[in-house]
C-alpha cells in the first residue's frame, strides 16, 4: 500500500510507477492501492507517528509492505523524517519503505519525458530536479502544452501513460531515490 501525502493527484502518478518499480524489484503481480482512507492531505499528516500506526494496525493483515512517498519541497531532513517512520514501524514489526520525491512526486511523472523536454523547452533535467516548484514550473506548463490539463488526475493519468518496462530504466536513473525504492522493495521480497 502506498501511502501518499495527498493521494487526490498523486494516485495516478504513484500507482502505475510502484506498480512497475516493485515488478522491477522482483515481486510477482504485486498489488498496489494508494490509501486513501484515511485521506492524507499534508506531508505533515502523512509523516505523523501515530498516523501511521494507525494504518499500518488497520491494513497490515492485507499488505506486506508500506511505501511511504512524500515530496521533498526541498527540505533537506525530509528523508530523515521518513526514515525514523520507517524504522519506528519496524520495531512494531510493519514493513515501511519510504522515498522522498526529489522535489515533488510530479517529477517523477516527467521523468519519462526528459529528452523532450530538453529538446521541445530546452529544460535542463538536473534544473527540474533542483526547482523547490517544479509542480508549477516545469509540470504544469508541459501539461498544459501537451493538452492534457483536464484529464484525468489533472494530466497525471495520461502522463503516466508513458511510462513502460523499457522507460523506468531512464527514470530509474535520473531519479535515484526511486532505484533506491527499488532495491528497499528487492529487500523484503
Amino acid at each position: 500500500m502506498v501511502i501518499p501525502e495527498d493521494p487526490v493527484n498523486d494516485q495516478y502518478v504513484l500507482r502505475p510507477l510502484i506498480s512497475l518499480i516493485a515488478e522491477e524489484a522482483g515481486i510477482v503481480n504485486p498489488r498496489v492501492a494508494v490509501l486513501e482512507n484515511p485521506r492524507m492531505q499534508s506531508v505533515t499528516q502523512a509523516l505523523d507517528p501515530q498516523t501511521l500506526a494507525s494504518i499500518a494496525s488497520r491494513y497490515k493483515a492485507r499488505y506486506d509492505v508500506f511505501v511511504l512517498a512524500v515530496d521533498a519541497d526541498c527540505d533537506p531532513n525530509r528523508q530523515a523524517a521518513v526514515d525514523d517512520r520507517a524504522e519506528e514501524l519496524a520495531a512494531a514489526g510493519v514493513a515501511l519503505v519510504g522515498r522522498v520525491a526529489i522535489q515533488e512526486v510530479e517529477v517523477w511523472a516527467l521523468a519519462p519525458f526528459a529528452g523532450e523536454l530538453r529538446k521541445t523547452f530546452k529544460w535542463q533535467w538536473e534544473a527540474i530536479r533542483a526547482e523547490c516548484d517544479p509542480k508549477e514550473v516545469y509540470f504544469a506548463p508541459f501539461i498544459r502544452a501537451k493538452g492534457w490539463g483536464a484529464m484525468l488526475g489533472r494530466g497525471r493519468h495520461e502522463a503516466m501513460k508513458h511510462l513502460t518496462r523499457r522507460s523506468l530504466k531512464q527514470v530509474l536513473t535520473r531519479c535515484a531515490e526511486l532505484a533506491q525504492l527499488r532495491d528497499d522493495l528487492a529487500s523484503h521480497v
